[in-house]
């Protein structure tokens, strides 16, 4: 992460998105002025809108094989 997160700074990708699947988290950052800005941390067996993909609902628990 140390590499790709400038990396994609410097390519003005806009959005990120890293899932630890053994913490279970999912962390969004977005782009803003050449930084990344953190703008949710969610986990386990939430249920989430997470930008930009924020018109559909993600249900955490099924990314870690949870019914």
């Amino acid at each position: 992460m140390r590499v790709k997160r400038p990396f994609y700074a410097e390519i003005g990708v806009e959005w990120l998105w890293y899932v630890d699947a053994d913490a279970r988290t999912l962390s969004v950052s977005r782009l803003h002025e050449g930084h990344w800005l953190e703008v949710g941390v969610y986990g386990d067996r939430e249920k989430v809108r997470a930008a930009p993909f924020d018109a559909v609902e993600i249900d955490l628990a099924e990314w870690w094989g949870e019914p």
